[in-house]
Order: structure tokens, then sequence, then C-alpha cells
């Protein structure tokens, strides 16, 4: 059987490495920046929720949190892609 070639990732030339290693990592940043302002905010929503409501809005954590999974390995599986 052949062999696989080898698939090393090389980083883009000149100035597009640094400023692409730049859009990851604030990408990164704001996403999990926006994901601590909606715990904030479903915490909030849970203390002002009547009795019952507490349920519907705990089941929003899964989406809050399957979003910061879905930014963060994103990012880092396209850095690891790259080559940063």
């Amino acid at each position: 059987m052949g062999a696989f070639p080898d698939g090393d990732p090389t980083p883009p030339p000149g100035e597009l490495a640094g400023a692409f290693s730049t859009i990851i990592g604030v990408a990164k940043w704001i996403g999990l920046g926006v994901a601590v302002i909606a715990m904030v905010v479903l915490g909030i929503m849970l203390i002002t929720s009547r009795s019952g409501d507490g349920q519907r809005h705990v089941g929003r954590l899964g989406y809050i949190l399957g979003g910061v999974f879905i930014v963060v390995s994103a990012a880092t599986l396209l850095a690891f892609l790259t080559g940063y």
C-alpha cells in the first residue's frame, strides 16, 4: 500500500501570518466574552424568575455551553491546521 503524503501545515507568508494569528485570537476572546455575558444574563433571569420557570432557563445553559464549545474548538482546530 502507498504511504499518505506528509501534511505538515505551513504558515502564511510575511505579515499575513501575524494578522491571521491575531484574528483567531480576537475571535476566541470575543466568543468567550459573549459567553460570560450570556451566563450573567442567565443568572439574572434565574434570580428574577417566578417559581417553576427556572427549569426552562437552566435548559438555556446547554445552548450557552454548546456555543462556547463551538467557538473555542473551531478557533483551536483552525490554529492547529494552519500551524499556529
